[in-house]
């Protein structure tokens, strides 16, 4: 069974609590401070983005990648 995990995340729109990227594209943990690091995005307290934990999501958003990760596999 496909299912969502707290050590994985997706970054959001502040203002629209809408991905930024594909429902395809899901960071672990592991990767956020590789990706912060890069500076592609402003993920700060006041910036425009925010990154999320798959289990924190709308229950709509929640859906909505578990319907992406159960195409993928």
């Amino acid at each position: 069974m496909t299912k969502l995990y707290d050590t994985d995340f997706v970054i959001l729109n502040k203002k629209t609590k809408e991905p930024i990227e594909s429902l395809d594209v899901v960071y672990s943990s592991l990767s956020l401070a590789e990706f912060l690091n890069s500076g592609e995005y402003q993920v700060t307290p006041d910036g425009d983005y925010e990154f999320v934990s798959m289990t924190k999501l709308p229950e709509g958003l929640q859906n909505r990648y578990l319907k992406q990760l159960r195409k993928e596999s």
